[in-house]
């Protein structure tokens, strides 16, 4: 057709429209010629085949150099029709002829199954693919839902004829049964394709729907319980990659209810439930924390517990703690934390949270420490002057010395004793404890040979029990704070 005769379209055509019973509508663009003079890039632009330096081609080389990573590429030494005589029909007129490069796991694809897929479409004899999922920015996989017209029929034929995941096979298609005869020009030609597959995951969800119709003695088997929570946990995935946590929260708690019904027969699926019970109750538990409701998560992480050993379930260890964190009890998340650590100590986000929680608790501990401070600052100011018995007989010398001793020990920070001399006299000692009563940092021993004098003062950041642990029957147990 002359380039000057085409007719613009005002938006590009949607292959699944197009293939639908309703058909689609096509809008002529009479502004094209009108705008076309405004184009910032002209097709020469973008697409120029004898620059082999530019984005275009880097783009091409690329795709092609990732589609033979994928094991996505097409048999370019072979012509359709040598490679037809390598595959199979999977349906009696021969449009769809498959051959299987590599089975995957499980069950055949059931025909209502949502697909994720990698797949890479050639025309004959040539390297690069005309349609394929690797052009994509993140180059994820595609998802598809079988049974609702929204693929050609004939991949979804071949879909439904392959085991499950990891499922890798080539399907010689027809125009008969991808885009009809007349194909879609200039893109797509009136001639046979090569489709490349490699299929991802498979999410059976018609097992979720049909469970609850299922006989009781059918819901407890084995093999529905792993088909309905394989698929279920499928479904919980999808819904918290998308952020929706609450539904995402409401399938795993489907899975665990189909689980707690399961009866095993044997040691090798009880093992297996508990598998996948430590799965669902741990992806619960971050379900919870995204909801921000703590006390599901120690509910979760608590029947985790019975599962599995929790002391070396990382995960287990480390949405304890971040839980705790999220209650304020800093404390009791560290010590989780704390374990969680030594099982993974590169682990960044572990670390992360532990830093938040240790630095939260240090703030904490100078603020309270201010503040007992500033309270028995106001108690030492109150504090009248420190006179001991006045009728005790005691030398005045004994009394000053006394005092200024009492004096400096109490302002000292740290365990201290002095040792007072042999011989001292009992009146000295009853004054000694007349005025001792005025230092409530201080205490007198007398279980020794000879007394002695105690600081007891405490570096510690909060109020602490202060006892002289060396004394069979210490004297004074004092509460004490700097």
């Amino acid at each position: 057709m002359d380039s000057d005769n085409q007719v613009v379209l005002d938006k590009g055509i949607n292959f699944q429209e197009l293939m639908s019973k309703s058909g689609t509508e096509f809008q002529i663009n009479l502004d094209f010629e009108r705008n076309k003079s405004n184009q910032i890039f002209s097709e020469q632009d973008l697409f120029n085949d004898e620059d082999d330096s530019t984005d275009a081609k880097d783009a091409l080389d690329n795709i092609e150099h990732t589609a033979k990573i994928m094991m996505l590429t097409s048999p370019g030494y072979q012509s359709f029709d040598e490679l037809a005589t390598k595959m199979v029909d999977c349906i009696s007129t021969g449009d769809v002829k498959m051959l299987m490069i590599e089975d995957g796991d499980g069950d055949l694809v059931p025909t209502d199954a949502v697909v994720l897929l990698h797949y890479a479409a050639y025309w004959e004899h040539e390297k690069i693919p005309f349609d394929t999922t690797l052009t994509t920015e993140t180059g994820s996989p595609r998802k598809l839902r079988l049974g609702v017209d929204q693929i050609l029929p004939g991949l979804e034929i071949g879909l439904t004829m392959v085991h499950g995941p990891k499922a890798r096979f080539q399907l010689l298609l027809t125009p008969e049964v991808t885009w009809g005869k007349l194909g879609v020009l200039k893109r797509i030609r009136n001639e046979r394709c090569l489709f490349c597959v490699t299929l991802v995951e498979v999410q059976d969800v018609g097992a979720v729907e049909s469970f609850n119709s299922l006989p009781s003695a059918q819901q407890k088997q084995f093999e529905v319980t792993i088909k309905t929570v394989t698929a279920c946990n499928m479904q919980a995935k999808d819904y918290f990659t998308k952020k929706l946590y609450k539904k995402a929260k409401e399938k795993y708690h489907k899975s665990l209810s189909v689980l707690q019904i399961c009866v095993p027969d044997n040691d090798y699926e009880m093992n297996e439930i508990k598998k996948l019970l430590t799965k669902v109750y741990t992806n619960l538990a971050l379900c919870y924390i995204k909801l921000n409701l703590p006390y599901k998560v120690l509910l979760m992480c608590d029947d985790l517990a019975k599962c599995t050993d929790i002391g070396k379930h990382c995960k287990g260890l480390y949405y304890y703690g971040k839980a705790f964190s999220m209650l304020g009890q800093y404390e009791e998340a560290l010590k989780f934390l704390k374990k969680a650590s030594k099982l993974e100590p590169k682990n960044a986000e572990i670390s992360s949270v532990m830093a938040e929680v240790d630095d939260i608790l240090s703030k904490s501990a100078e603020k309270e420490k201010e503040m007992w401070k500033n309270a028995f600052k106001g108690r030492e100011l109150e504090k009248p002057v420190v006179q001991a018995e006045k009728n005790i007989d005691v030398d005045e010398d004994f009394k000053k010395n006394l005092k200024e001793t009492c004096e400096s020990l109490n302002k000292r920070v740290g365990f201290v004793k002095i040792e007072l001399p042999n011989g001292i006299q009992k009146n000295e000692i009853d004054y000694a404890k007349s005025l001792i009563k005025h230092f409530d940092k201080l205490c007198l021993d007398e279980e020794k040979d000879y007394p002695y004098w105690a600081s007891m003062v405490s570096e510690r950041d909060n109020l602490v029990e202060t006892r002289i642990e060396r004394h069979a029957k210490p004297v004074a147990v004092g509460v004490v704070t700097i």
